[in-house]
């Protein structure tokens, strides 16, 4: 009988680390989901916002060059009307320096215009990027510089003829701007939508393994 008593308690002992060896094999398989799903979670967000950060970096750089461009091409055409009421009516200012003035910003127009075209963009921009550069292009070879020229040969009424054809040519410019911007922030705002949507899923991940 003492062998038997000892051979039960033998075999509840075994069951009994059993049940313990068990649980904490359970234990350490649920701690090491956790910690997967935390750090998985924790790396996810960080490309996330390291990815956004990129390119809201990209943007930024590419509006303040297409923001310089168009200031400083709407610069000269104010500059431009300028010398021509000088030209109308002599003053004490002369167009001259006025008109000089107006050179210089389209210069700087171009200069910053091109800065942007030596940006990559992206193949979803790319459309955007030509139409933009057409317009440009347009307003400043076909707009500007003929309203520039016939300033300087004080051609007065072929500069106050031209007006209305540099109005649309800006706005055509102003409105592919438009195009170009409002995608870039459609962009950024996707890019937080799917980063959102993982944040999400990872949350789900671990409510569902907290229920196991």
């Amino acid at each position: 009988r003492s062998g038997a008593t000892r051979d039960i308690r033998s075999m509840t002992s075994f069951r009994t680390l059993s049940i313990r060896a068990s649980g904490l094999l359970a234990l350490s398989l649920f701690l090491i989901l956790m910690v997967g799903l935390g750090g998985l979670g924790l790396y996810a967000n960080q490309q996330g916002r390291e990815a956004f950060d990129v390119m809201r970096d990209e943007h930024v750089g590419q509006f303040r060059l297409l923001n310089l461009a168009q200031t400083r091409v709407f610069r000269s055409r104010v500059e431009m009307d300028r010398a021509a009421r000088l030209t109308r009516v002599p003053s004490f200012d002369r167009p001259g320096p006025v008109i000089a003035s107006a050179e210089t910003l389209l210069s700087e127009a171009r200069e910053a215009f091109e800065a942007f075209m030596a940006i990559d963009v992206g193949e979803a921009q790319a459309d955007n990027k030509a139409t933009l550069e057409r317009h440009f292009r347009s307003l400043v070879s076909t707009g500007l510089e003929l309203q520039l020229m016939l300033l300087k040969e004080e051609d007065l009424g072929a500069y106050d003829s031209g007006q209305a054809r540099l109005t649309s040519m800006s706005q055509a410019f102003v409105d592919s701007v438009e195009a170009f911007s409002t995608l870039a922030l459609e962009q950024e705002e996707g890019l937080a939508a799917g980063f959102r949507h993982l944040a999400d899923s990872m949350n789900l991940a671990l409510a569902a393994a907290l229920t196991l």
